[in-house]
């Protein structure tokens, strides 16, 4: 978990929790923390992680869980960060083509997380999309992606860089064979 949202709903917690009093009222955690404080903590983002770039390639993706801990559904609607030039979500479709399979991937407007459910982000479906990778990105690496949320407003996260294992890359390789990505064919 990220270590400024655990902060920020943990002294939220400590304040309402050890009744510090303001005028004769108990702060809530809104008051303590500031509203958007707390309703980022109705989002949780668990495992992030990113995979290199292969082949000196400026692109890369990262993933992880988003869940929602509140009684309303939320949209991600887009991720910063100067980790790269563009920072887009995306999906995986899968497409006939020529009596063929062909992946392709997309941009959405938007990434869904049910209240008191949870999306997952992975290869092969929703992903974050780093364009125009700004520096050489290798395992062991972290950036600071923010995401923000229709309702819960901004979340700061971490995100590493993790090794992709021998079998990973070789699958990765096998759908990058006729993969589109922003209308042109990856080799």
């Amino acid at each position: 978990m990220n270590g400024k949202i655990m902060f920020t709903a943990l002294a939220g917690a400590m304040l309402l929790g050890a009744g510090l009093m303001t005028g004769g009222m108990a702060l809530s955690p809104a008051q303590a923390a500031g509203s958007e404080a707390v309703a980022a903590a109705t989002i949780k983002v668990e495992n992030p992680y990113a995979r290199p770039p292969m082949g000196g390639a400026k692109v890369a993706a990262a993933y992880m869980t988003l869940k929602n801990t509140g009684k309303e559904d939320d949209k991600l609607v887009r991720a910063e960060g100067d980790v790269s030039e563009r920072i887009e979500l995306h999906t995986h479709v899968k497409e006939q083509r020529d009596g063929q399979v062909v992946m392709k991937m997309r941009q959405v407007p938007y990434m869904e997380v049910p209240a008191g459910g949870e999306t997952v982000l992975k290869p092969g479906g929703l992903h974050i999309m780093l364009i125009g990778v700004r520096k050489d990105l290798k395992p062991g690496d972290v950036f600071d992606l923010t995401l923000v949320f229709e309702k819960a407003g901004k979340v700061q996260v971490q995100v590493p860089v993790k090794k992709v294992s021998a079998t990973m890359m070789h699958m990765m390789k096998q759908k990058m064979q006729g993969m589109q990505h922003g209308g042109m064919q990856q080799k």
